[in-house]
C-alpha cells in the first residue's frame, strides 16, 4: 500500500490518498485479466484529486518464487505460469507484490493406442489423438525399425505436459 499526502503530484487536495497494489495467485487460464495485478484507489481520491490515470504497473517474471526476476510485459493469455512481481512507484516510493500463476491441471488424457505389431510393419513412434495441452511419444521393447516374426513387443507411451500445464496426481 502506498499512502500519499498533501502536495502529491502538485495537488494540495490529495489528502490521505491510499493506493493498494494487489494480485491474487491463480491457475493459468489463458485469460489475461486474471493474470494481472490491480491498483485499488479505495476512495477514488487519486483519480479525482491527483491524476486522471493511476500509476503504471511494472512487471517482472521468474520461474520460481526465489529465482532471478527479469522485467517483462504485463501478463497476457500467452504468458507463462510462474512467479510475477508487480510494482508501482509514486513520489519515489515503490511498493511491490509477488504472486504465482500456477500451472493448470490436466485432469484427463486421451490418445489413440498404437497399432499392434505386424511382421515387417514399421512401429508407431508418434502418439495421435492427443489433447491440446500435452505431447506424447511411443517407445518399443525390444527396439525395432521393422517388426519381426515371432517376437513379443511392448509399447510404452510417454506423455509430457505443455509449459503451462501439469498432470493432476491421479491422472494415469
Amino acid at each position: 500500500t502506498i499512502k500519499a499526502y498533501c502536495g502529491v503530484g502538485g495537488h494540495s487536495t490529495a489528502n490521505n490518498v491510499t493506493l493498494t497494489l494487489t494480485a491474487s495467485s491463480a491457475n493459468y487460464s489463458g485469460n489475461a485479466e486474471s493474470l494481472r495485478a490491480i491498483i485499488i484507489d479505495t476512495d477514488n481520491k487519486w483519480i479525482t484529486n491527483v491524476n486522471t490515470t493511476l500509476p503504471t504497473i511494472t512487471y517482472k517474471y521468474s520461474v520460481t518464487e526465489n529465482g532471478n526476476y527479469e522485467s517483462c510485459d504485463a501478463p497476457t493469455s500467452a504468458s507463462n505460469a510462474g512467479w510475477y512481481e508487480a510494482s508501482i512507484t509514486v513520489d519515489s516510493k515503490t511498493v511491490s507484490v509477488k504472486y504465482e500463476i500456477s500451472k493448470k491441471d490436466i485432469t484427463e488424457v486421451t490418445f489413440t493406442e498404437p497399432t499392434a505389431p505386424v511382421a515387417n510393419a514399421t512401429p508407431d513412434v508418434s502418439v495421435t489423438g492427443l489433447g491440446s495441452n500435452y505431447t506424447g511419444a511411443i517407445s518399443w521393447n525390444p527396439e525395432a525399425t521393422k517388426f519381426e516374426y515371432s517376437t513379443e513387443y511392448t509399447a510404452t507411451v510417454t506423455l509430457s505436459a505443455g509449459a503451462n500445464y501439469k498432470f493432476k496426481s491421479d491422472v494415469t
